[in-house]
This record gives structure tokens, C-alpha cells and sequence, in this order.
């Protein structure tokens, strides 16, 4: 789809099209985006027109080169108003609602998690991570994400922040037991920021996990914590 077709904006003519007509494109994009169908960049571009379409054949233009969508799949934990999707396999995706799961078992290599206008919550804390770098592609638009990992997992963050946060709390920073000096990653741009982020290379023997993707209006926090047991 070429700028150049973009229809002009009009106000008196926008009037004839209903926001409920523009939020179900709005809707359709954002499941699109979720699917990795869309890159960021375009999802952004797409709602923009959304919203300065004046009439139906504008909005159907928009969403005319997508997938159909499908079936939410379960497996999800849901609060409150909105839906979450949760896949089984390498890719966590969270839509107008919650997730929050534990992670039991070996990691995979290389998960997605895609976030907008959501709540995303990942316990590593049980999770297997096999020698070398695993890691973690996060999307988060207008959105929170927050992953706990356990002690012996290095943490690497190349995450990039459209004014947003992007963080690392690090509890053996604070009690001087991590021998590591956290560093600041150089990815980051428009006014996000990042803390508490260790940037070296890995190890072939350590287990890494390396945070990779994007955020934009959003919080996407890396929390280390061990598991309590009762005495």
C-alpha cells in the first residue's frame, strides 16, 4: 500500500463514517500485529489512516491484504474485561487483556511475546535454560510486560524504547552478590530509557537470556527472583 493513495482528510465527510466502524479496523490491525502479520511501523501507519478514512472503502483497503482472523486459543489466564491469547509453543500473545503463566520445563531457543494494550506476566523461575543464549522477542504497544527469571541466568536486554521504560531489577545488584557490572544498552530512542542492563558477550557454557524487540507507550520490566520454600 502506497502513501500516495492515502485518502485526504476531510473533516465534514469523516463525520459519515461512525468511530465504531474505525475501532473494528483498529481491532483487526491490532490482532494482525499480534499474529506478526504487520510489522509495528505499519500497524501504526495503517491506524493512522484508520482514523482519517472518510469512507468504507478506505477502512476496507486497509485490512484487505490481511489474514483472516482466527479462533482465540486457550490455555490463556484472563482478568477483567478484553482477551488474552496464549500459544503453547514459542509465542505468547496478549490482546485488550492479562496474561500471566508460569514457564515449567526447557525454553525454547527463541520466543515471541506480543503485547498491546495488555498485561503480560512471564515466571521463568521454574524454566529449564540449556547452555547458551535463549532468547525473548518482545512487541509490546501500550502495554506492560514483566518477566521473572531465576539466579544463574545472565540477563542481556537489546530492546529499543519509543517513550517507554525498559528495565532490569536485579536484587543481587542491590545486596553486592552479582559479580557482573551492569551496563547501559545504546538501543534505545525518542526518550525511552533502560536500566540495569548487562550487554556482554555470552559464554558457550552460560546460560543467557538475551531480551530483543520493542516498545513502544509501554513497560517492559526483567525482575531476578528465587523461589521461596517453606521451612
Amino acid at each position: 500500500m502506497s502513501d500516495s493513495n492515502s485518502p485526504e482528510f476531510k473533516p465534514r465527510e469523516a463525520l459519515a463514517l461512525s468511530m465504531p466502524q474505525r475501532e473494528a479496523v483498529i481491532e483487526r490491525l491490532t490482532r494482525s500485529f499480534a499474529e506478526d502479520a504487520i510489522t509495528m511501523d505499519e500497524f501504526e501507519r495503517r491506524a493512522e489512516l484508520a482514523y482519517r478514512a472518510v469512507s468504507m472503502a478506505d477502512l476496507q483497503v486497509l485490512v484487505s491484504d490481511l489474514p483472516v482472523d482466527s479462533a482465540p486459543a486457550g490455555g490463556s489466564v484472563s482478568h477483567g474485561k478484553g482477551q488474552s491469547r496464549v500459544a503453547t509453543g514459542d509465542r505468547i500473545r496478549t490482546l485488550l487483556g492479562s496474561t500471566e503463566r508460569g514457564m515449567p520445563g526447557i525454553m525454547p531457543r527463541f520466543l515471541r511475546v506480543r503485547t498491546m494494550l495488555g498485561n503480560t506476566e512471564l515466571d521463568f523461575r521454574q524454566s529449564t535454560f540449556e547452555p547458551g543464549v535463549t532468547e525473548v522477542n518482545v512487541r509490546c504497544l501500550m502495554g506492560n510486560v514483566e518477566l521473572t527469571v531465576p539466579d544463574g541466568v545472565r540477563v542481556e536486554i537489546f530492546c529499543t524504547s519509543v517513550l517507554a521504560n525498559v528495565g532490569f531489577n536485579d536484587h543481587r545488584a542491590r545486596d553486592g552478590s552479582d559479580d557482573s557490572i551492569p551496563l547501559r544498552d545504546g538501543g534505545n530512542a525518542n526518550s525511552g530509557s533502560t536500566s540495569g542492563v548487562n550487554t556482554g558477550s555470552a559464554m558457550s557454557s552460560e546460560r543467557v537470556l538475551r531480551i530483543t524487540g520493542r516498545a513502544i507507550f509501554a513497560n517492559v520490566e526483567v525482575h531476578r527472583g528465587s523461589l521461596r520454600r517453606e521451612p
